[in-house]
């Protein structure tokens, strides 16, 4: 069996360099910052506050940055540990302080990116939350599922090998590297994929009903069957995630096994958090879901027309081409946000109904007054009395002349 002069098993090739790494780390840090920063600009400009899903990414994005921060301080210490283990470097005296401290910022890594997904699939579970808490069984199914998801989240959190990250470094030496042990690990990891599996299963789930069972537009159709094509390719990640493992760990007997490369591990679960977080910020508009009335986007459109044809026949100044290119700007700015203004104001006709009518009156009866209505009564006959006794009177001549 390959082993190092540590005592260590050799790992598989360096699939990605640490330079690599550090560009991806800060690159997804960045992409899901702007994400979330359209998504912020449209909820403040028109909603003029955040929802509790917005708040849930704001902590993802901080959990996300964390990582970031984590691998910058503690990558360096995890390669050198891969490369001490394949002998591509030799362990100087601070290697057993360097190795502790790169199996902690590998360990912490791991928490934090499987805190920070489940996370994400809170917010998922909240957005649909608001599409159809009127409807009973929905929110049957919804806290079911709310059930389902935290205890996924709760088993993979339990799955990470604790006791071969944060644990004595003599133990991790001694105990973490017999084959049993990295066994174990590794029915783990796949155990956690396949449970990461189901929670996305039961989340993608709602928009599917959705998809099916509401009348919506045919441009929303195609808009949600490609943010289930996004909601697909981050479970293929997650698969991919999880088969890794197979083609490393081998038969028992078999003496050129090697154990797998964990900055390889690292990497795809900082892959599936930047793709999940992504997905989730242009998943989370009610314009992918809401339907609006056909005849009034025809009004739209025409009354847009209608001024773009006025804009045209205007005469323009030759001398103010950059104020022209400036106004053309705006009005485009404009026009975005009017349409998400729109989509995200318009709640009465969200695809989803709102439940059955309140069976409660309307009236107010704080204010009856038993007198009060007694004289109005009186008064209201009196004058219907004299009003039918002078519709049975002659008219009079004078009054009949035109």
């Amino acid at each position: 069996m390959s082993s190092s002069q540590t005592g260590l098993y050799e790992t598989t090739n360096e699939f990605v360099s640490e330079h690599a790494f550090y560009v991806v780390l800060w690159l997804g840090v960045g992409l899901s910052a702007t994400a979330f920063a359209f998504r912020a600009y449209i909820r403040i400009n028109y909603m003029r506050r955040f929802h509790s899903s917005d708040y849930l990414m704001l902590l993802a994005l901080a959990i996300q940055a964390a990582i970031a921060g984590v691998g910058q301080a503690y990558l360096s210490d995890i390669y050198l540990m891969t490369h001490v283990q394949n002998g591509v470097a030799t362990p100087g005296a601070d290697f057993l302080d360097r190795m502790t401290a790169g199996l902690r910022g590998d360990g912490i890594m791991l928490l934090l990116s499987i805190i920070g997904i489940w996370v994400i699939k809170m917010n998922f579970l909240l957005f649909f939350y608001r599409l159809g808490h009127q409807i009973t069984s929905f929110k049957v199914f919804w806290t079911v599922s709310v059930v389902v998801v935290i205890g996924c989240g709760a088993a993979s959190v339990g799955m990470l090998p604790f006791d071969c990250s944060f644990g004595d470094i003599m133990h991790i030496i001694t105990q973490c590297s017999t084959e049993g042990t990295v066994g174990a690990i590794y029915t783990k990891y796949k155990v956690s994929v396949a449970v990461d599996c189901v929670s996305d299963a039961v989340i993608i789930s709602f928009p599917i009903s959705i998809l099916f069972k509401t009348r919506i537009s045919l441009r929303q159709k195609i808009i949600l069957s490609s943010i289930f094509c996004l909601v697909g390719f981050t479970i293929a990640v997650t698969i991919v995630r999880g088969s890794i493992f197979g083609g490393v760990y081998k038969e028992l007997d078999q003496v050129d096994r090697k154990v797998f490369d964990t900055t390889w591990v690292v990497f795809w679960f900082y892959i599936e958090y930047m793709v999940s977080f992504i997905v989730s910020c242009l998943v989370s508009f009610r314009s992918l879901w809401a339907h609006k009335d056909a005849k009034a986007r025809a009004r739209a459109r025409d009354e847009f027309d209608r001024q773009e044809r006025i804009k045209e026949r205007t005469p323009s100044d030759p001398s103010n081409k950059g104020s022209g290119l400036r106004a053309r700007m705006q009005r485009m700015h404009d026009t975005l946000l009017d349409t998400f203004n729109d989509d995200e104001t318009l709640w009465e006709h969200d695809v989803l109904p709102n439940g059955p009518p309140s069976g409660t009156l309307s009236v107010d009866f704080s204010t009856y007054n038993p007198g009060l209505f007694t004289w109005n009564a009186q008064a209201d006959r009196a004058k219907g009395d004299s009003e039918s006794v002078q519709s049975l009177q002659p008219v009079r001549l004078a009054d009949s002349r035109v």
